[in-house]
């Protein structure tokens, strides 16, 4: 019987957060969920983890063809640890060992439409914000305030707060 690893796919978690890497990770909050999960035969024991990723990144898209090519980050052991590139899989893990494929941006079409305009946003306003810096209006990140930046955006900060909704008694 060939040895069985369950892949866990880890895509981003983007965040609301503006004037920033809207992907860029948050001390109080995880910065990657799981996406997808698939089972992986493997077929030489002695393969080398750069080998699995090339090969894993072939499986992806063949159960999912509708979703984008994965870029893979790094490929982690059950404990999260990054596993060296060069490891042999024999070394590293056991039948029915979890492998974590951590992905750079999301798979899903939609998603990465979205990535790649938030980080289109970030640059814009890294930008915006060198230039005023340049233009000596804003001094220090810390001492900046959103009045320093109003000139080019009529807002600087997107803020989504829930709606209650009751029902209505009839």
């Amino acid at each position: 019987m060939k040895p069985r690893l369950k892949i866990f796919v880890l895509e981003p978690i983007p965040t609301l957060e503006i004037g920033g890497s809207v992907y860029r990770s948050d001390p109080l909050r995880p910065t990657h969920h799981i996406a997808k999960r698939f089972l992986y035969l493997v077929s030489d024991p002695d393969e080398t983890i750069e080998e699995l990723a090339d090969k894993l990144k072939a499986t992806f898209m063949e159960l999912y063809p509708h979703h984008a090519k994965p870029c893979i980050d790094s490929i982690q052991d059950e404990a999260a640890l990054d596993l060296d590139r060069r490891f042999l899989l024999r070394e590293v893990f056991e039948d029915n060992s979890l492998v974590r494929m951590v992905l750079t941006q999301p798979t899903d079409k939609d998603e990465l439409g979205n990535y790649h305009a938030a980080k289109a946003l970030a640059a814009r306003e890294a930008a915006r914000k060198a230039k005023a810096r340049a233009e000596g209006r804003l001094v220090d990140e810390d001492e900046s305030s959103d009045d320093d930046l109003d000139d080019d955006y009529e807002e600087d900060i997107i803020e989504i707060r829930p709606r209650r909704i009751t029902p209505t008694r009839n």
